[in-house]
């Protein structure tokens, strides 16, 4: 279990007890945002686990009704961390709507949570930027797939950036992002040339 796990435990168990003594004290809109904080953390694992298993549908449900508690706590009291959590679920939302054939809404879905981690960082979120690059990395790997390289090259590489970069101030535990990044990005050149290669030879045919 990494630490936002365990942070994200924390959180929920945290938020339960304080729900309940908020309740019994009569402050209960405050119990129920501090419900919804507990409950949000519960879809994100419920949906996580689902995916384990191949339950897709379920998990989109479940990603779906964090995205909508997400949407709620925003408009209450918005915050860095709130939005934060929110682009974690919207982008396993995309994974797992991939995982159904629903590609096309799972990429919406990628630019979305990368979307939001680009304001983040603009908004001097620093800490943000790991998650930033994994946005890119997500992105990327959906115009690979479509064949989209000169669209897929630019996010690669500026996802190769951030991780470079965090790396060399001393940040641990990025070499594998970097490594996976790097392979997607040579995966893209070899799969350009092929392209290149495969186009040139039609055209070299002769018209029938």
């Amino acid at each position: 279990m990494n630490t936002n796990e365990d942070e994200t435990i924390e959180l929920a168990e945290r938020s339960i007890k304080n729900g309940v003594r908020q309740g019994t004290h009569g402050r209960y809109a405050d119990a129920i945002k501090t419900f919804d904080q507990a409950a949000v953390a519960c879809l994100k694992f419920k949906g996580a686990a689902l995916g384990d298993f191949d339950r897709n549908s379920e998990a989109v449900k479940c990603y779906d009704a964090a995205i909508l508690i997400y949407e709620q706590l925003a408009e209450q009291n918005s915050s860095a961390g709130l939005m934060a959590d929110q682009a974690v679920s919207v982008m396993n939302k995309g994974w797992a709507l991939i995982k159904l054939g629903r590609e096309e809404e799972g990429f919406r879905c990628h630019h979305q949570a990368l979307k939001m981690r680009r304001q983040l960082a603009a908004d001097g979120c620093e800490w943000i930027m790991s998650d930033l690059a994994r946005s890119l990395y997500n992105v990327g790997w959906g115009y690979l797939k479509m064949e989209r390289f000169a669209k897929a090259l630019p996010a690669l590489d500026e996802a190769s950036g951030i991780l470079r970069s965090l790396i060399a101030a001393g940040e641990n535990g990025h070499e594998e992002d970097l490594a996976y990044v790097l392979g997607a990005r040579a995966d893209s050149g070899i799969s350009r040339i092929g392209l290149s290669i495969h186009t040139a030879e039609r055209l070299a045919e002769p018209a029938t």
